[in-house]
């Protein structure tokens, strides 16, 4: 049986896809050397790829954390999901500094940034609805 359109959401793991996806993309885009000189490998790319891949280890983190009333579970957890997102910013600061500086095609990096806004929508749905959740068991 199928679900009226209308009356579909999308599951709690659909963040971690999405992280998937955006880590994925990062590593595409960012091994590739007319976008990224090899001489910038050190300062800018790896930054770059690193902020990406903490993002997914805190989501990953967050989901991991299994909520029990009163033994600060929920609060690991939130701490985990308000980090990635705070990452996010940090990582839009990135790619337009990369765009500015290598001239990046605003094709790529408007699918680039739309993969990481999505995520920040995302991130900030799963945080509210664990908040929501939540709000009964801890008070």
């Amino acid at each position: 049986m199928s679900v009226v359109a209308g009356k579909r959401s999308e599951g709690d793991l659909k963040v971690i896809t999405v992280s998937g996806d955006l880590c994925d993309h990062t590593l595409k885009i960012t091994c590739a050397e007319k976008h990224f000189p090899k001489r910038y490998r050190w300062s800018i790319t790896n930054r770059i790829v690193q902020i990406t891949l903490d993002i997914d280890d805190h989501l990953i983190h967050a989901n991991s954390v299994y909520v029990r009333p009163g033994d600060g579970s929920l609060l690991r957890r939130q701490t985990h999901q308000l980090e990635a997102l705070e990452l996010t910013y940090v990582l839009l600061r990135n790619i337009d500094r990369a765009y500015r500086r290598f001239g990046i095609d605003s094709f790529n990096i408007d699918h680039w940034t739309g993969l990481v806004m999505n995520l920040q929508r995302l991130i900030r749905g799963w945080y509210q609805k664990d908040k929501e959740r939540y709000e009964s068991i801890n008070g």
